[in-house]
């Protein structure tokens, strides 16, 4: 929760046995994993981010995505971060259909940097280096606390 290394377990499934009553048998064995400590990822370092007018990637220093990270992953708790994460990525309508029919696509996620109190536009990529979080982690805290 700290955002630190440490030992984690993992199921790992040895083999499976069909006895002769037709009932499956799994034998599992757990492994100890070690899990890295979070970092800070690398910047954006983009040819579109730099050119656009949207993506505010360039005008975000390495003091203050440091500061972010360490106040992300030092002073919150986990249901602070979910909170604090959804607050700055905000979910909104498809602007336009691409496919014929029905699509799955209903919603883009929009993300934003709060930089000393003003919020920017930043790229997934500078987002999720930021933080130290996976796509999936933040898509699902987006998903399930922003419903459209």
């Amino acid at each position: 929760m700290k955002g630190q290394a440490y030992a984690g377990f993992q199921q790992v499934v040895e083999a499976v046995e069909m006895s002769e009553d037709g009932t499956v048998t799994k034998k599992q064995k757990t492994l100890v994993a070690m899990k890295k400590a979070r970092s800070l990822g690398p910047r954006c370092t983009s040819n579109y981010c730099l050119n656009s007018k949207m993506h505010k990637c360039a005008e975000i220093d390495e003091k203050t995505r440091q500061e972010l990270f360490d106040q992300f992953w030092t002073e919150m708790d986990w249901s602070q971060k979910k909170d604090y994460m959804c607050s700055l990525v905000k979910r909104i309508h498809t602007k336009t259909q691409t496919v014929a029919g029905t699509s799955r696509r209903s919603s883009t996620l929009v993300y934003y940097l709060n930089a000393r109190g003003t919020y920017l536009r930043v790229c997934k990529c500078m987002f999720h280096s930021t933080f130290g979080l996976s796509d999936k982690s933040v898509y699902r805290w987006v998903i399930r606390n922003n419903p459209l």
